[in-house]
C-alpha cells in the first residue's frame, strides 16, 4: 500500500473510531442512575416526597355493598393538620434496610345543632400512619437495571378522637377516642432501570402481604420516571396502598392511591 492510500484509511477510520467512543465519554461523565454494588462497601439514600393521595373505600355483608366513599386530594388537603412522608435505605454490599414512613392528621369541625343559645358543636380528627420496614438483598445489579427483594412488615395505625362540645354547657367539651393498629407481613421487589444510555430511569416497587386476622390481603405498588443527578435523583410516579380488612363478617377496601414527588439524596 503507497503512502496516500494508507493516509485515506486513516482518514477513513477516524468518523468511526470517534462514534465508537462518543457514548462512553458521555456516560462516563454524566451522573448514573444505576447504584454500584460493591462487597462490604456502605450506601445509603434518603428521600423525602409529597404524595398528594385519593382515598376510595367500600364496606360490604355478604356480597353486599353496605356503604361507600371517595375524598379526592383537594378534600384531604382543605382537612390536613400535619402531613409526613419520608423513605430510606441503607446497603452494605448486596444485603440492605429500607423503611418508608407515611403519617397524617386530618380534622373536621361542624355545628351540629342549636337550641336558644346553646349550639352543639363536633370536632373530628384522624391520625394516620403507614409504616414500612423491610430487609433487602439485591438480586440483580448491572450497567442499566438494578433489582431489590425484600421481606418485612407494613404498619397500618388509625387514632380517631370525637370531641363534642356544647357553648354554654359543655366548655370543655367530651372526647371519645378509639385506636386501631394492624401489622402483616410483606414480600416484594423493587428496582430502577435506566432509559437507554441517559440519567433518566424508571423507578419500581410492588410488593404483597398478610398476616393478621383483619386482613385478606394488602398490597403497594409504584411506577414513574426520573432523573438522576450528582447528588441525588428527582423522580414523579403513581403510588398506590390497597388494604381488604375482614371483621364480623363484614368486609372493607380501602385504596389510597395518587401522584407523587420525589427528591433523593444519596450518601
Amino acid at each position: 500500500m503507497n503512502r496516500i492510500n494508507y493516509l485515506k484509511l486513516v482518514i477513513a477510520t477516524i468518523p468511526l473510531t470517534v462514534a465508537a467512543f462518543t457514548p462512553v465519554v458521555r456516560a462516563e461523565g454524566q451522573p448514573n442512575p444505576i447504584p454500584t454494588v460493591a462487597e462490604n462497601q456502605w450506601r445509603g439514600s434518603v428521600t423525602p416526597y409529597m404524595w398528594l393521595m385519593n382515598v376510595s373505600g367500600a364496606v360490604a355483608r355478604n356480597g353486599d355493598t353496605l356503604g361507600a366513599v371517595h375524598l379526592d386530594t383537594n378534600s384531604l388537603l382543605s382537612n390536613l393538620n400535619v402531613a409526613a412522608m419520608i423513605e430510606g435505605e441503607v446497603h452494605r454490599g448486596n444485603w440492605g434496610l429500607w423503611g418508608d414512613v407515611v403519617y397524617s392528621q386530618l380534622s373536621n369541625q361542624s355545628s351540629r345543632l342549636s337550641v336558644g343559645q346553646t349550639t352543639l358543636n363536633t370536632t373530628t380528627t384522624l391520625t394516620t400512619g403507614i409504616y414500612d420496614i423491610a430487609a433487602t438483598y439485591t438480586l440483580h445489579a448491572s450497567p442499566d437495571a438494578y433489582v431489590d427483594g425484600l421481606v418485612g412488615a407494613r404498619i397500618l395505625t388509625q387514632d380517631t378522637t370525637v370531641n363534642l362540645s356544647a357553648v354554654g354547657l359543655l366548655p370543655n367539651g367530651v372526647n371519645r377516642n378509639s385506636s386501631t393498629t394492624i401489622t402483616n407481613a410483606i414480600v416484594g421487589v423493587k428496582g430502577r432501570v435506566q432509559i437507554s444510555d441517559s440519567t433518566w430511569f424508571v423507578p419500581f416497587y410492588l410488593d404483597v402481604g398478610a398476616g393478621s386476622a383483619q386482613t385478606n390481603v394488602t398490597s403497594q405498588a409504584m411506577l414513574g420516571i426520573g432523573k438522576a443527578y450528582s447528588w441525588g435523583d428527582v423522580s414523579l410516579a403513581v403510588k398506590n396502598v390497597y388494604y381488604q380488612l375482614s371483621q364480623n363478617k363484614q368486609t372493607a377496601d380501602l385504596n389510597l392511591f395518587g401522584a407523587a414527588l420525589a427528591v433523593t439524596f444519596r450518601f
